[in-house]
């Protein structure tokens, strides 16, 4: 089952899909990196660190995490060591969501799309800007 709650996994899940979304990340990468990861994947470990909030209450976003969250039906496999979005609306809606719930104003939102020539790639948790 793992050791995340229901609402600590929704704000992991958004994490990594506001990261896959605005970055252009296509899939995580799974495995150690041996200098074979393909340019659009995202590291787990890119993905870990800092802390996201839930009920309020923060909670580490670490490395167990990320894991936990992309081994859910969330997920599929995109060939060996790769997981990529079951479906590009999950992605979709779990990235709005947690600019949301950062109360990232519209905006704000433009100002981060509008910057893609250098994707998002460590966002350890967006702020409030």
């Amino acid at each position: 089952m793992g050791k995340l709650t229901p609402a600590q996994r929704m704000a992991v899940a958004g994490r990594i899909a506001a990261v896959t979304v605005i970055g252009q990340k296509d899939v995580v990468w799974t495995a150690t990196d041996f200098g074979d990861v393909p340019e659009g994947d995202v590291k787990i470990e890119e993905l870990a660190g800092g802390t996201e909030l839930a009920g309020g209450e923060p909670f580490e976003v670490d490395v167990a995490a990320v894991d936990e969250v992309i081994h859910t039906g969330l997920f599929t496999s995109r060939g060996v060591n790769r997981l990529g979005w079951a479906h590009q609306t999950y992605a979709e809606f779990l990235a709005a969501w947690h600019l949301s719930q950062l109360e990232v104003t519209t905006e704000q939102a433009l100002d981060l799309i509008m910057q893609l020539g250098k994707p998002l790639v460590r966002p350890v948790r967006l702020e409030k800007l």
